[in-house]
């Protein structure tokens, strides 16, 4: 068994694990509104604990829960709007839908954009607890350049089709998982 066939046999599972980190994405939105509406509260009445939410990072507590709550809706609309071409990843979410198909490149294709995309949803993850974690105050373990070069990192891995395209198209060789898996089977 070679490596694009374990990964082919592995793909089914790697929809479901991206689906388990959308969803603590979502509950990771829900607590960060409920915490930061406490702490809004606890702001009006005046009252005093440690450990809040600063009075100036309430509503960007409020909009960091919101992009955390719909991670897949946010990822799926963004595909063709701020990643240019990003028609690719967009047919990945309809393709995820349907049959695979009875090419084994294809197959593997498919199993490494998942593969891909669990990758990028995990790293948008952690750099979304990095901001958290300082805007709750804790500075000290969590960093502005940690978070965005998760963010970055897992944005370019969730869009790793649409990256490679715009890389092949500026390099004017062509660049792809395509690519890749017809190398690894020729030989």
């Amino acid at each position: 068994m070679d490596l694009l066939t374990l990964l082919t046999n592995l793909g089914g599972a790697f929809l479901p694990a991206l689906n388990v980190v959308f969803a603590l994405m979502g509950l990771l939105g829900l607590w960060i509104g409920l915490v930061t509406g406490f702490h809004a509260y606890l702001h009006a009445t005046g009252e005093v604990r440690p450990d809040m939410v600063r009075k100036e990072m309430i509503l960007p507590a409020y909009a960091l829960a919101g992009a955390l709550i719909v991670p897949g809706v946010v990822l799926w609309k963004s595909a063709g709007t701020f990643v240019l071409g990003g028609q690719k990843t967009y047919d990945m979410f309809a393709y995820l839908q349907s049959a695979p198909v009875a090419n084994y490149c294809d197959n593997a294709t498919y199993a490494l954009t998942k593969f891909f995309m669990l990758l990028g949803a995990i790293s948008v993850y952690i750099a979304a607890s990095n901001v958290w974690g300082q805007v709750g105050g804790d500075s000290h373990t969590h960093s502005n350049g940690r978070a965005w070069t998760y963010f970055v990192g897992g944005t370019l891995l969730f869009f790793v089709n649409d990256v490679a395209e715009i890389v092949a198209a500026t390099a004017k060789i062509p660049v792809g998982l395509p690519q890749i898996c017809a190398a690894l089977t020729t030989g």
